[in-house]
């Protein structure tokens, strides 16, 4: 495992950009639960910081190395002032275009990270799982998939009020970051209007997990987001359970959002180990077969199990009937058999 910290200058921001790593380059591997996920080169998660964060914060109160261990993740933490990831219109101030352009070039040129869509993941905490979201919804063609949690959506209460009901942010902070509220909804900061022109446009939205507490305040606006992209059609999933808006929840939720995330790893994991099992059933004896199904029935998953039905079927036509086949039944044939 390594990890440091680097700068670079960034044209988008007009100064050195830090940033935070973690590289799954050299990991211990009894320390890994899932070996599914070093099935396939190491993805990248660029990870976002909280209102007054910085770039240490998932490394120190998060557990973004134990997330690089487990799911083979190239992590990347910048640090981006109380700015919202959002674009100011101008060179110098264009925080949404330095953490969804700029950063993963860099991350490309450099390490050699975020060479494809499918292989480049976002996500965030409070004021980042907003960036998250924003990110994801304005370069679908650069994330594949966006983990959110406690998201600060909060464009609707902006524009509304002008303002944040019980933030820290002062009202003329507020308008600095996200403008004029009268023109903000239907805006390119917003992303309801990101997600409806994306797919107008014919383009592939990321997938979306968000997650937040139900002691959180900003559980209702969280929930207010969820109904829209249940309205859309949205490939997404809404997680929510005890918690407040603290490290607890958000260590937990990480874990189970980059789950929900990677699951095609172990789609393909089984769709492979599946093919892999039933081309050596064509060579396996019935006394093998049988030692296969009986040794492995705990732990073998159900594209496994069928696949072995169907080597059976074609390994044994003249004594498998058509329909499907009972598991019991196979295992009693070979077991008779000598």
């Amino acid at each position: 495992m390594a990890s440091g910290r680097m700068e670079f200058h960034a044209d988008t921001i007009m100064q050195h950009a830090n940033f935070a790593f973690v590289l799954p380059n050299d990991v211990y591997e009894p320390e890994i639960k899932d070996r599914r996920h070093y099935a396939r080169p190491p993805k990248t998660l660029i990870l976002l910081h909280g209102l007054t964060g910085t770039d240490t914060d998932w490394l120190f109160g998060g557990v973004a190395q134990e997330m690089a261990i487990q799911y083979n993740l190239a992590i990347f933490m910048p640090t981006a002032g109380n700015n919202f990831y959002l674009d100011r219109g101008y060179a110098g101030g264009n925080w949404a275009s330095f953490v969804g352009e700029e950063l993963p070039a860099y991350i490309r040129r450099t390490f050699g990270y975020c060479r494809c869509r499918e292989d480049t993941l976002i996500g965030g905490l409070s004021m980042g799982g907003f960036g998250a979201i924003h990110t994801a919804l304005r370069w679908p063609e650069t994330f594949s998939a966006c983990i959110a949690l406690s998201s600060a959506l909060v464009l609707h209460e902006v524009a509304e009020l002008g303002r944040r009901e019980n933030s820290v942010m002062p009202e003329a902070m507020v308008r600095d970051v996200f403008g004029d509220p009268k023109t903000l909804l239907g805006s390119e900061k917003d992303p309801e209007y990101l997600y409806r022109s994306g797919r107008a446009a014919g383009k592939t939205m990321p997938r979306l997990y968000l997650a937040c507490g139900t002691e959180d305040p900003l559980l209702r606006v969280n929930r207010d987001f969820r109904g829209f992209l249940a309205e859309q059609g949205a490939d997404f999933c809404f997680e929510e359970g005890p918690g407040v808006h603290n490290w607890t929840f958000w260590n937990e939720y990480i874990d189970r959002g980059l789950a929900w995330a990677l699951r095609d790893d172990e789609r393909e994991a089984e769709q492979e180990d599946a093919v892999t099992t039933g081309k050596k059933l064509t060579e396996m004896t019935n006394r093998e077969l049988f030692c296969v199904l009986t040794g492995d029935r705990d732990v073998l998953r159900q594209a496994r199990l069928q696949n072995l039905i169907l080597a059976y079927r074609k390994k044994h036509p003249e004594r498998v009937g058509a329909g499907e086949m009972d598991l019991e039944a196979i295992v009693a044939e070979m077991s008779a058999e000598d």
